[in-house]
Protein backbone atom coordinates (compact mmCIF):
# COMPACT_ATOMS: atom_id res chain seq x y z
CA UNK A 1 0.00 0.00 0.00
CA UNK A 2 1.64 3.22 -1.19
CA UNK A 3 -0.90 5.74 0.09
CA UNK A 4 -3.34 6.15 2.94
CA UNK A 5 -6.43 3.93 2.75
CA UNK A 6 -9.68 5.86 3.27
CA UNK A 7 -13.19 4.42 3.07
CA UNK A 8 -15.35 7.52 2.68
CA UNK A 9 -18.94 7.93 3.92
CA UNK A 10 -21.14 5.94 1.55
CA UNK A 11 -18.25 3.72 0.49
CA UNK A 12 -17.64 0.11 1.46
CA UNK A 13 -14.87 -2.49 1.46
CA UNK A 14 -14.81 -6.24 2.14
CA UNK A 15 -11.57 -8.01 3.09
CA UNK A 16 -11.68 -11.80 2.85
CA UNK A 17 -9.70 -14.33 4.95
CA UNK A 18 -6.04 -14.48 3.99
CA UNK A 19 -5.79 -10.94 2.60
CA UNK A 20 -2.52 -9.21 3.52
CA UNK A 21 -2.04 -5.45 3.32
CA UNK A 22 1.50 -4.15 3.68
CA UNK A 23 1.67 -0.51 4.67
CA UNK A 24 4.38 1.91 3.65
CA UNK A 25 6.03 4.22 6.15
CA UNK A 26 3.68 6.58 8.02
CA UNK A 27 0.50 5.34 6.32
CA UNK A 28 -2.87 4.74 7.96
CA UNK A 29 -6.19 3.00 7.27
CA UNK A 30 -9.32 5.05 8.09
CA UNK A 31 -12.88 3.76 7.79
CA UNK A 32 -15.69 6.31 7.69
CA UNK A 33 -17.98 4.07 5.63
CA UNK A 34 -18.73 0.36 5.85
CA UNK A 35 -15.89 -2.12 6.38
CA UNK A 36 -16.31 -5.89 6.61
CA UNK A 37 -13.27 -7.93 7.67
CA UNK A 38 -14.16 -11.60 7.42
CA UNK A 39 -11.15 -13.39 8.83
CA UNK A 40 -10.56 -15.45 11.96
CA UNK A 41 -7.65 -16.04 14.32
CA UNK A 42 -6.87 -19.17 12.29
CA UNK A 43 -7.08 -17.39 8.90
CA UNK A 44 -6.69 -13.68 9.64
CA UNK A 45 -6.69 -10.57 7.54
CA UNK A 46 -3.23 -9.13 8.24
CA UNK A 47 -2.14 -5.49 8.08
CA UNK A 48 1.58 -5.16 8.59
CA UNK A 49 4.75 -3.33 7.53
CA UNK A 50 5.97 -3.47 3.93
CA UNK A 51 9.25 -4.73 5.44
CA UNK A 52 7.59 -7.77 7.02
CA UNK A 53 8.74 -10.70 4.85
CA UNK A 54 7.31 -13.33 7.20
CA UNK A 55 3.94 -13.20 5.43
CA UNK A 56 3.24 -12.54 1.76
CA UNK A 57 6.89 -12.71 0.73
CA UNK A 58 9.51 -10.02 0.08
CA UNK A 59 7.12 -7.26 -0.97
CA UNK A 60 9.68 -4.46 -1.02
CA UNK A 61 12.17 -6.56 -2.97
CA UNK A 62 15.22 -6.01 -0.79
CA UNK A 63 15.82 -9.56 0.39
CA UNK A 64 16.89 -9.57 4.02
CA UNK A 65 18.35 -6.05 3.91
CA UNK A 66 15.56 -4.61 6.06
CA UNK A 67 13.40 -6.00 8.85
CA UNK A 68 10.08 -4.77 10.25
CA UNK A 69 10.06 -2.62 13.36
CA UNK A 70 7.40 -1.14 15.65
CA UNK A 71 6.09 2.12 14.21
CA UNK A 72 6.68 1.28 10.54
CA UNK A 73 3.12 2.50 9.82
CA UNK A 74 0.43 4.32 11.77
CA UNK A 75 -2.99 2.95 12.63
CA UNK A 76 -6.39 1.53 11.68
CA UNK A 77 -9.24 3.81 12.77
CA UNK A 78 -12.97 3.14 12.77
CA UNK A 79 -14.28 6.70 12.92
CA UNK A 80 -17.54 7.83 14.48
CA UNK A 81 -18.97 8.12 10.95
CA UNK A 82 -18.47 4.41 10.21
CA UNK A 83 -21.72 2.49 9.67
CA UNK A 84 -22.59 -1.21 9.98
CA UNK A 85 -19.03 -2.48 10.05
CA UNK A 86 -17.60 -5.80 11.20
CA UNK A 87 -14.06 -6.60 12.31
CA UNK A 88 -13.40 -10.34 12.55
CA UNK A 89 -9.99 -11.98 12.56
CA UNK A 90 -7.89 -8.85 12.02
CA UNK A 91 -4.20 -9.06 12.90
CA UNK A 92 -2.10 -5.88 13.10
CA UNK A 93 1.70 -5.88 13.22
CA UNK A 94 4.37 -3.18 13.59
CA UNK A 95 2.03 -0.16 13.57
CA UNK A 96 1.56 2.59 16.12
CA UNK A 97 3.84 5.27 14.69
CA UNK A 98 1.34 7.85 15.95
CA UNK A 99 -1.25 6.59 18.40
CA UNK A 100 -2.38 2.97 18.85
CA UNK A 101 -2.38 0.35 16.10
CA UNK A 102 -6.20 0.09 16.22
CA UNK A 103 -8.91 2.41 17.49
CA UNK A 104 -12.69 2.16 17.32
CA UNK A 105 -14.78 5.30 17.76
CA UNK A 106 -17.76 3.74 15.97
CA UNK A 107 -20.90 2.62 17.84
CA UNK A 108 -21.87 0.64 14.72
CA UNK A 109 -18.78 -1.56 14.53
CA UNK A 110 -18.95 -5.14 15.81
CA UNK A 111 -15.53 -6.44 16.87
CA UNK A 112 -14.82 -10.16 17.20
CA UNK A 113 -11.25 -11.51 17.06
CA UNK A 114 -8.67 -8.74 16.87
CA UNK A 115 -4.95 -8.97 17.60
CA UNK A 116 -2.51 -6.06 17.84
CA UNK A 117 1.17 -6.84 18.26
CA UNK A 118 4.51 -5.04 18.25
CA UNK A 119 3.07 -1.54 18.04
CA UNK A 120 5.42 1.30 18.86
CA UNK A 121 2.77 2.72 21.20
CA UNK A 122 -0.52 1.19 22.40
CA UNK A 123 -2.07 -1.91 20.89
CA UNK A 124 -5.83 -1.31 20.65
CA UNK A 125 -8.11 1.41 22.05
CA UNK A 126 -11.89 1.56 22.23
CA UNK A 127 -14.15 4.57 22.74
CA UNK A 128 -17.21 3.02 21.04
CA UNK A 129 -18.25 -0.31 19.53
CA UNK A 130 -21.44 -2.28 18.87
CA UNK A 131 -22.65 -5.05 21.16
CA UNK A 132 -20.13 -6.79 23.38
CA UNK A 133 -16.42 -6.54 22.60
CA UNK A 134 -14.99 -10.06 22.33
CA UNK A 135 -11.71 -11.89 21.78
CA UNK A 136 -9.11 -9.13 21.59
CA UNK A 137 -5.40 -9.91 22.04
CA UNK A 138 -2.47 -7.55 22.52
CA UNK A 139 1.14 -8.74 22.57
CA UNK A 140 4.50 -7.00 22.75
CA UNK A 141 3.24 -3.46 22.22
CA UNK A 142 5.28 -0.51 23.47
CA UNK A 143 2.43 1.03 25.48
CA UNK A 144 -0.89 -0.14 26.92
CA UNK A 145 -2.08 -3.41 25.43
CA UNK A 146 -5.85 -2.83 25.44
CA UNK A 147 -7.23 0.60 26.39
CA UNK A 148 -10.94 0.79 27.33
CA UNK A 149 -11.57 4.52 27.16
CA UNK A 150 -15.36 4.85 27.00
CA UNK A 151 -18.60 2.93 26.68
CA UNK A 152 -20.72 0.76 28.94
CA UNK A 153 -21.19 -2.44 26.96
CA UNK A 154 -19.64 -5.69 28.27
CA UNK A 155 -16.18 -6.87 27.30
CA UNK A 156 -15.17 -10.54 27.22
CA UNK A 157 -12.19 -12.72 26.42
CA UNK A 158 -9.25 -10.33 26.35
CA UNK A 159 -5.61 -11.44 26.42
CA UNK A 160 -2.88 -8.86 27.01
CA UNK A 161 0.71 -10.03 27.52
CA UNK A 162 4.25 -8.60 27.44
CA UNK A 163 3.16 -5.02 26.73
CA UNK A 164 5.26 -2.00 27.73
CA UNK A 165 2.61 -0.47 30.00
CA UNK A 166 -0.63 -1.77 31.52
CA UNK A 167 -2.09 -4.90 29.98
CA UNK A 168 -5.75 -3.81 30.12
CA UNK A 169 -6.53 -0.25 31.24
CA UNK A 170 -9.99 0.89 32.30
CA UNK A 171 -10.62 4.64 32.06
CA UNK A 172 -13.07 6.38 34.39
CA UNK A 173 -15.38 6.99 31.43
CA UNK A 174 -15.70 3.25 30.78
CA UNK A 175 -18.73 1.85 32.59
CA UNK A 176 -18.78 -1.75 31.43
CA UNK A 177 -17.49 -4.95 33.00
CA UNK A 178 -14.64 -7.17 31.82
CA UNK A 179 -14.88 -10.93 32.17
CA UNK A 180 -13.17 -14.14 31.02
CA UNK A 181 -9.88 -12.31 30.41
CA UNK A 182 -6.13 -12.67 30.99
CA UNK A 183 -3.45 -10.02 31.46
CA UNK A 184 0.01 -11.32 32.25
CA UNK A 185 3.67 -10.29 32.14
CA UNK A 186 3.07 -6.64 31.30
CA UNK A 187 5.50 -3.88 32.33
CA UNK A 188 2.69 -1.94 34.05
CA UNK A 189 -0.24 -3.34 36.04
CA UNK A 190 -1.86 -6.28 34.31
CA UNK A 191 -5.28 -4.73 34.96
CA UNK A 192 -5.32 -0.99 35.69
CA UNK A 193 -8.26 1.07 36.97
CA UNK A 194 -10.48 -1.84 38.04
CA UNK A 195 -12.41 -2.08 41.29
CA UNK A 196 -14.35 -4.95 42.80
CA UNK A 197 -17.22 -6.01 40.57
CA UNK A 198 -15.70 -4.49 37.43
CA UNK A 199 -13.44 -7.48 36.68
CA UNK A 200 -14.91 -10.99 36.77
CA UNK A 201 -13.54 -14.50 36.26
CA UNK A 202 -10.21 -13.19 34.97
CA UNK A 203 -6.53 -13.85 35.60
CA UNK A 204 -3.77 -11.39 36.47
CA UNK A 205 -4.98 -8.88 39.09
CA UNK A 206 -3.50 -9.72 42.53
CA UNK A 207 -5.69 -7.15 44.32
CA UNK A 208 -8.93 -8.66 43.01
CA UNK A 209 -7.93 -12.35 43.10
CA UNK A 210 -10.34 -14.38 45.17
CA UNK A 211 -13.27 -12.08 44.35
CA UNK A 212 -15.82 -12.54 41.56
CA UNK A 213 -14.06 -15.64 40.25
CA UNK A 214 -10.75 -13.83 39.66
CA UNK A 215 -7.37 -15.57 40.00
CA UNK A 216 -3.74 -14.46 39.85
CA UNK A 217 -1.61 -17.32 38.59
CA UNK A 218 0.54 -18.11 35.56
CA UNK A 219 -1.90 -18.78 32.67
CA UNK A 220 0.57 -21.24 31.11
CA UNK A 221 0.48 -20.01 27.54
CA UNK A 222 1.86 -22.27 24.82
CA UNK A 223 4.88 -19.95 24.26
CA UNK A 224 4.75 -16.48 25.83
CA UNK A 225 8.16 -15.39 24.52
CA UNK A 226 7.14 -16.15 20.94
CA UNK A 227 3.71 -14.56 21.34
CA UNK A 228 1.77 -17.83 21.17
CA UNK A 229 -0.98 -16.92 23.65
CA UNK A 230 -3.04 -20.07 23.25
CA UNK A 231 -3.70 -22.02 26.44
CA UNK A 232 -2.07 -25.34 27.23
CA UNK A 233 -4.36 -28.11 28.44
CA UNK A 234 -3.03 -27.69 32.01
CA UNK A 235 -3.70 -23.95 32.11
CA UNK A 236 -5.69 -22.72 35.14
CA UNK A 237 -7.65 -20.55 32.71
CA UNK A 238 -9.27 -23.53 30.94
CA UNK A 239 -12.96 -23.98 31.82
CA UNK A 240 -12.75 -21.34 34.57
CA UNK A 241 -14.49 -18.39 32.89
CA UNK A 242 -17.82 -17.02 34.02
CA UNK A 243 -20.33 -19.90 34.28
CA UNK A 244 -22.95 -17.48 32.94
CA UNK A 245 -20.94 -16.84 29.75
CA UNK A 246 -21.80 -18.69 26.54
CA UNK A 247 -20.13 -22.09 26.24
CA UNK A 248 -17.01 -22.39 24.15
CA UNK A 249 -17.48 -23.95 20.68
CA UNK A 250 -16.47 -27.38 22.03
CA UNK A 251 -19.42 -27.27 24.42
CA UNK A 252 -17.36 -26.73 27.58
CA UNK A 253 -17.47 -23.90 30.11
CA UNK A 254 -15.93 -20.67 28.85
CA UNK A 255 -12.15 -20.35 29.08
CA UNK A 256 -10.41 -17.15 30.12
CA UNK A 257 -8.63 -15.25 27.36
CA UNK A 258 -9.01 -14.56 23.65
CA UNK A 259 -7.84 -18.04 22.62
CA UNK A 260 -10.01 -20.81 23.99
CA UNK A 261 -8.76 -24.37 24.22
CA UNK A 262 -10.92 -26.69 22.19
CA UNK A 263 -10.91 -30.42 22.78
CA UNK A 264 -12.03 -30.86 19.17
CA UNK A 265 -8.71 -29.72 17.70
CA UNK A 266 -6.66 -32.52 16.13
CA UNK A 267 -3.14 -33.07 17.43
CA UNK A 268 -0.10 -34.49 15.63
CA UNK A 269 0.23 -38.15 16.59
CA UNK A 270 3.13 -39.17 14.35
CA UNK A 271 5.82 -36.96 12.84
CA UNK A 272 7.77 -39.74 11.06
CA UNK A 273 8.28 -39.49 7.32
CA UNK A 274 8.11 -43.29 6.95
CA UNK A 275 5.83 -45.45 9.04
CA UNK A 276 6.12 -49.13 8.04
CA UNK A 277 4.46 -51.43 7.41
CA UNK A 278 1.71 -49.11 6.19
CA UNK A 279 1.09 -45.42 5.73
CA UNK A 280 -0.62 -43.63 8.63
CA UNK A 281 -4.21 -42.57 8.10
CA UNK A 282 -6.96 -40.73 9.91
CA UNK A 283 -10.61 -41.67 9.82
CA UNK A 284 -13.81 -40.56 11.52
CA UNK A 285 -17.20 -41.91 12.53
CA UNK A 286 -20.44 -40.01 12.95
CA UNK A 287 -21.53 -36.64 11.67
CA UNK A 288 -20.18 -33.12 12.10
CA UNK A 289 -22.33 -30.73 14.11
CA UNK A 290 -22.26 -27.09 15.11
CA UNK A 291 -21.45 -28.07 18.69
CA UNK A 292 -18.41 -30.16 17.77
Amino acid sequence: VRGNVAILPGGSLILQPGVVLKMGSGLQFVNSGSLSIRGSFETPVVITSERDDSIGGDTNGDGAATAPAPGDWRTVVMTGQAVTSFVGGLELRYGGAIGESFRSDSPQTVIRQLRAERSLTAGAAFTAYAGSLQRVAAFGNGGVGIDLRNGSLPVRQLTAASNGDAGVRRALAFGGTVSDSIAWGNAGPNFEGFAAGELRFSDGDPALAGQDGNIDTDPLFVDLLAGDLRLTDVSPCVDTGDPASPLDPDGTRADMGAYFLTVCEPEVFCAQAVFPPCAPSLSFAGFASLSS
